[in-house]
């Protein structure tokens, strides 16, 4: 599996106990849709492993996860920082409100064509950001329904119509 044939529900902050249990900060607007869930696959020298879910426990966006054979502080250290993903099979209906669920779409400009993948979701005071990774550099543009102008889940894709001159201000050599 690749992490393009998942999303990230979330990613570990820090060890949770002395029992290898870690804290997950959980990006989704409904984290519930996580209860239940018995693997989550961690990027692991470039690779995604499969974690085995002893169990979860949710708290508004934070989740305590105990995963099978992480049964130590030590071990469960090793995976601060470490991003979460789930297969896109399991991905919950994405909302208007769910932006979340967008890093790794594809952003197809009408002008520029293909500007990259989003990498991140920037929240700056009220409005959000798509950071999209592009080859030159990361290109920030405005969440906004004038811009992002079309959303094609099953693609994974982003269809926007950029004012002249944003994607410019990046690519300026």
């Amino acid at each position: 599996m690749k992490t393009s044939d998942c999303f990230s529900p979330g990613f570990i902050i820090k060890a949770h106990g002395l029992k290898g249990a870690v804290t997950a900060k959980i990006t989704l607007k409904n984290p519930g849709v996580l209860q239940g869930l018995d693997i989550f696959f961690l990027e692991v020298r470039g690779q995604l492993v499969p974690f085995p879910v002893e169990s979860i426990s949710l708290k508004e966006s934070t989740a305590y996860i105990k995963f099978e054979g992480v049964d130590t502080t030590e071990q469960s250290e090793a995976l601060k920082s470490a991003k979460l993903y789930l297969p896109i099979s399991l991905m919950p209906p994405v909302s208007e409100d769910d932006s979340s669920l967008l890093v790794g779409y594809t952003v197809m400009d009408e002008i520029k064509g293909n500007l990259g993948k989003v990498k991140e979701i920037m929240q700056a005071g009220p409005q959000e950001t798509l950071i999209v990774e592009h080859p030159e550099t990361d290109i920030l543009i405005p969440f906004v329904p004038q811009i992002v102008i079309k959303t094609d889940h099953t693609a994974r894709i982003l269809h926007t119509r950029c004012p002249e001159g944003l994607v410019d201000l990046y690519l300026i050599e």
